[in-house]
C-alpha cells in the first residue's frame, strides 16, 4: 500500500464524523477549489505545501480564516473543517482568532491573524501573494514560515501618517496635543520634530495608551516611554514609526522568512533617522531562524536587528543605515551571514543616525557570529563596526567591503582579540594600508597576524617533502 492510499484512508476516517460528506473530490490548488463546479459537497485540496478538506456551505455567516468563496457557483462558500489548518486562506472581514488583533479590516490584519492561527496550530506557512502596503508591523511568531510566492511580493511602508502639534510642550512632558489622531495605532512609535527634514531631537516614544476619538477637536496622545526632551512649538510635526516585522513574543524559534521584498519607503520617512525606530526586521534571541533570498530597498534606519539567525543570499540597496545590527543576549545559537550582496548603504552619516558607523554593527553580547563571503559596494561609512568587551567567539572573514574610508574597520583592536577573528576582508576602493593582503589584522594569542605567512615547522621543508594547503578566501 503506497503513501497516497494510506493518507486517503486516514482522511476518510476523519470524514466519517461529517454525514454530509458522502464523496470527496480532489483539486490541487486553492484556485482549483474556487473554480470547482462538480457535485461533491467535500473537496480535498492536495498541494505539496498546503492541503486541507473543505465542505460546501452558504456564505451567510462570516467565519474569518476558514472560508473560500466560489467563483463558479453563486452564493457558495467552501468552509474548512475545524482544526485542519494548512496553510491559511484568509479573506478580509470578520473577527480575528487573536483578540489583540481585533476586527480584521485590512491586509495586515489578515496576515497577522493568519500568523497567530498558524502558531496556534503548531506552526505553518503564511503565503504572501502580492506587494502589501503596511502601516503597522507584521507579527513574527515561532515555527511560522513567511513565504513570498512570486517575484514581486512583500511589504512596503505606507506613507508616514503625519500631524502637527496644536499646543506647545515642555521638556519632561508625557503627552502631546495634535491636530488629528488619524493613522496612530497601538504598539507603534511616534516622533516629534520641527519639520519633516529634521532629526529626531525629541527622541522616540512608545504610544500605547489612549487617543481622543473626538473628531474635529484636538487629540491628546499620552506617551509611555521616553519623555519629551526638547520644548516644541505649535505646528511642529509628528510622525509614526514602526518595525516592519517584529516578534509577538520575546523568544522566537524556527522562524523562516523567504523570498520577500521589503521597501522601507524612506522618502516618506525623513524623520526616521533614529536607528531604533524604523528597523525592517527585528529578529533577536532566536533558534534556527532563517532569512533567505529576500530583497531590501530604501530603508530609513538600521535595516535588521539580528541574533541567533541565518541571513543568506539576500541583496538590496539604498539604506540610510547599517545592513545588519547584532544585539544579542547571551545564547548558544549560531548566527550566520553568508553570500549577501548590497550596495549604497550607510548613506546617512553617524552624526544623524547616532549609531550607524558601519555596514555591520555590533553591541550587547554578540557571540557565535560568522560573517563571510559578502559583497558590499558603496558603503557611506566603515565596513565593520566595533566589538565590545562582552563580544566573543565571532569570525568575520573573506568579505569584500568597498568603502571610501581608508580602512574597512571602525575599531580593529579590542580586549579579547583571541575570541574575535577578523581577517582577509578587502576594500577594493582603496589600496591596502598595511603589509600583506589584510585590511584588518586582529592579533592571535601567540602574537602572529592572520594572513602573514608563518610556519609551525621546526625544520624547513626540503625537496620532496609533502604538505597540505588549506584555502579560505574569496
Amino acid at each position: 500500500m503506497n503513501w497516497r492510499k494510506i493518507c486517503f484512508i486516514g482522511l476518510l476516517n476523519v470524514l466519517t464524523a461529517f454525514s454530509a460528506m458522502a464523496t470527496v473530490d480532489t483539486v490541487n490548488t486553492y484556485s482549483g477549489l474556487r473554480l470547482y463546479s462538480g457535485v461533491s459537497d467535500s473537496i480535498f485540496v492536495n498541494h505539496p505545501r498546503y492541503h486541507g478538506v473543505f465542505y460546501k456551505d452558504s456564505c451567510a455567516t462570516e467565519n474569518f480564516g476558514t472560508i473560500l468563496r466560489s467563483t463558479a457557483m453563486l452564493g457558495i462558500c467552501w468552509r474548512r473543517i475545524a482544526n485542519n489548518f494548512s496553510p491559511r486562506f484568509w479573506e478580509i472581514g470578520g473577527a480575528s482568532p487573536d483578540n489583540s488583533v481585533g476586527i480584521v479590516v485590512e491586509e495586515i490584519d489578515a496576515i497577522n491573524s493568519a500568523a497567530m492561527a498558524a502558531f496556534q496550530a503548531g506552526g505553518d506557512t503564511i503565503e504572501i501573494d502580492s506587494m502589501y502596503e503596511i502601516d503597522r508591523p507584521v507579527s513574527l511568531i515561532t515555527h511560522n514560515t513567511y513565504l513570498g510566492v512570486g517575484d514581486s511580493v512583500g511589504f512596503v511602508r505606507k506613507n508616514s501618517p503625519k500631524t502637527v502639534l496644536t499646543a506647545p510642550t515642555q521638556i519632561g512632558d508625557d503627552s502631546i496635543r495634535v491636530q488629528s489622531n488619524f493613522g496612530f495605532r497601538n504598539r507603534n512609535k511616534i516622533n516629534i520634530a520641527n519639520d519633516q527634514a529634521y532629526d529626531s531631537i525629541a527622541g522616540f516614544v512608545s504610544y500605547n495608551i489612549y487617543l481622543s476619538n473626538n473628531l474635529g477637536n484636538d487629540s491628546v496622545v499620552y506617551i509611555s516611554g521616553r519623555k519629551i526632551q526638547k520644548a516644541m512649538d505649535v505646528g511642529d510635526s509628528v510622525g509614526l514609526f514602526f518595525v516592519m516585522m517584529r516578534p509577538r513574543f520575546s523568544q522566537l524559534d524556527s522562524v523562516y522568512i523567504k523570498n520577500l521584498i521589503f521597501d522601507g519607503n524612506r522618502s516618506s520617512y525623513t524623520l526616521n533617522y533614529d536607528w531604533r525606530v524604523a528597523t525592517t526586521i527585528m529578529l533577536t534571541s532566536t533558534n534556527e531562524a532563517l532569512i533567505e533570498d529576500c530583497r531590501f530597498y530604501e530603508t530609513p534606519a538600521e535595516n535588521i536587528f539580528l541574533c541567533g539567525a541565518s541571513f543568506k543570499n539576500c541583496h538590496g540597496q539604498g539604506l540610510n543605515g547599517s545592513i545588519l545590527h547584532f544585539s544579542c543576549q547571551p545564547n548558544k545559537y549560531i548566527t550566520n551571514v553568508l553570500y549577501n550582496n548590497f550596495k549604497n548603504v550607510n548613506e546617512v552619516p553617524d552624526a544623524i543616525m547616532s549609531h550607524s558607523e558601519a555596514a555591520f554593527t555590533f553591541s550587547a553580547k554578540v557571540r557565535n557570529l560568522r560573517v563571510a563571503y559578502n559583497y558590499i559596494e558603496g558603503i557611506g561609512e566603515h565596513g565593520l563596526g566595533r566589538f565590545s568587551n562582552d563580544d566573543y567567539n565571532n569570525e568575520i572573514t573573506d568579505n569584500l567591503l568597498n568603502t571610501d574610508k581608508d580602512e574597512v574597520n571602525f575599531l580593529a583592536f579590542y580586549t579579547s582579540p583571541d575570541s574575535n577573528i577578523v581577517y582577509n576582508n578587502k576594500n577594493l576602493n582603496k589600496a591596502d594600508t598595511s603589509v600583506g593582503p589584510c585590511i584588518i589584522k586582529a592579533p592571535e594569542p601567540r602574537g602572529v597576524f592572520p594572513c602573514v605567512g608563518n610556519s609551525s615547522l621546526q625544520i624547513p621543508l626540503g625537496l620532496g617533502d609533502r604538505f597540505t594547503i588549506s584555502i579560505d578566501s574569496l
